[in-house]
């Protein structure tokens, strides 16, 4: 049992819920029926059975007050119950049903003697009106049906078939298809509870799915708009600026020399966000997967500390490789440079004082590439943001220049393809140092996701 299905226990616990409601106004039902009986024995209708009937009644009474005491226990419970409780619960209140049932079975002993026909088919209805309300009380539990009605109806048929006569063996003949017919009734309305609430509970978990599924689309296509608004505005600004130098050729024909460089530098910065958008549409799409091939780890990592230079050179940093002499590794050299190339500009272009190191260290299996920068740092509470593209557009707090994002979320999803793990961590005021580990086979999938170290929309991009 411990190998249930949760959906099938969450039923369970439903239906043992129902048949919790349903039991309590049954039980006080049977103790007026009993009364009733009692009654008419006190009214001297059966008055030489009257002490029989009282301690009957007492029998009953305690039985009742039993399965109330333990439905007012177990109601509690059922909803956290284990399988293996709900089965004993439920195996509990069947076996009780039946004692109920045993307690009405003995009736016809101490009542029925063949001389009082009307007094005896009275009994017999009540107990079978009994039977036939419980087919609906009883038929959240399964089984318990037939534990309360066997007990309780088929002592009258006996009893009838033991004083014989044609009015008393109708009568058994009667009540014995009566419990068949019941029985059958019973198992028909439990299939019906059980399909109901089973449809109830897939219903519920298919509306919580779609409401998951209706706020993961609303987040992506708020994502999606940010990203949008994000390019837009990003790329507004080297258009502006190709527009105003075109402006300036047209007064300005001799002007060409001054307005080239700053014509190139639009066009590389507007050029080098759309290849970045692209790449990341791509690496998104499943259309690009690593080549391995013997790679240099080293000099791949000075290949970006050249590219960087001038601009921090520009800014009076410092870029500090401290690297081997030589690591080779089978990687895929092109999203390997691509990854070095957008932490170390970001370290750069984020840093205003100081400079950046770039180190290459081995950690146990693995080799650890770690890019430190002097900036400003990123809030923690940002910190789980910082790869994901599209949630940093509605920051507009940074200079024009500084990206939209791309670049983290690029270096992400290539240290995804390659197996690798990539982490930040930072110290607002102090700096951030990004991490990217490299497994020594370079092959194995391992989990590359940002882990506890990460940035936030006004950190590198």
């Amino acid at each position: 049992m411990s190998n249930a299905n949760p959906g099938e226990v969450a039923d369970r616990r439903e239906r043992l819920n129902l048949f919790f409601r349903q039991g309590r106004p049954a039980i006080f039902a049977q103790l007026i029926m009993g009364c009733f009986l009692l009654y008419l024995a006190w009214t001297n209708l059966v008055a030489d059975v009257f002490a029989f009937a009282t301690a009957w009644f007492c029998v009953l009474l305690f039985v009742s007050l039993l399965r109330l005491r333990l439905i007012e226990r177990h109601g509690g419970a059922v909803a956290t119950g284990t399988a293996e409780q709900v089965t004993g619960m439920e195996t509990l209140h069947a076996r009780l049903a039946g004692l109920s049932g045993l307690c009405w079975g003995l009736v016809p002993w101490f009542v029925w003697r063949g001389d009082q026909v009307v007094m005896d088919y009275l009994a017999a209805a009540m107990v079978f009106g009994m039977a036939g309300s419980a087919t609906a009380t009883l038929a959240a539990l399964s089984g318990a049906f037939s534990w309360f009605v066997w007990p309780a109806v088929l002592p009258f048929a006996v009893k009838a078939l033991l004083i014989g006569g044609d009015t008393y063996v109708a009568a058994a003949i009667i009540m014995l298809f009566g419990i068949a017919a019941l029985t059958h009734f019973n198992r028909t309305v439990h299939r019906m509870i059980a399909d109901s609430i089973r449809l109830r509970r897939e219903n519920a978990d298919l509306v919580a799915r779609l409401r998951e599924e209706k706020a993961a689309v609303e987040e992506a296509s708020r994502g999606k708009s940010l990203f949008l608004a994000g390019v837009s505005h990003d790329l507004k600004h080297p258009l502006n600026a190709l527009g105003h130098y075109l402006g300036y050729l047209k007064v300005q024909p001799d002007g060409l020399a001054r307005a080239l460089p700053g014509i190139e530098q639009a066009l590389a910065g507007m050029g080098g966000q759309l290849s970045r958008l692209l790449e990341l549409s791509r690496l998104e799409s499943g259309a690009v997967q690593p080549k391995r091939l013997p790679t240099d780890v080293v000099g791949l990592l000075l290949a970006a500390c050249r590219t960087v230079t001038p601009s921090a050179l520009g800014k009076g940093l410092r870029v500090v490789p401290r690297v081997p002499a030589r690591v080779e590794l089978a990687s895929d050299e092109r999203m390997l440079q691509s990854i070095f190339d957008n932490l170390i500009a970001n370290a750069v272009r984020y840093t205003e004082r100081g400079g950046v190191l770039v180190a290459l260290r081995r950690r146990g299996a693995a080799w650890r590439v770690e890019v430190w920068d002097t900036g400003p740092g990123i809030p923690a509470q940002r910190l789980p943001l910082l790869f994901d593209a599209y949630r940093r557009f509605d920051d507009r707090s940074r200079s024009a220049d500084k990206g939209f994002g791309l670049g983290l979320a690029l270096a992400r999803k290539q240290c995804e393809l390659l197996g690798y793990r990539i982490d930040v961590g930072s110290r607002p005021g102090r700096g951030s140092v990004f991490v990217v580990e490299i497994p020594d086979n370079a092959g194995s999938g391992s989990d590359s996701g940002p882990a506890g170290l990460a940035p936030s929309p006004d950190g590198p991009d």
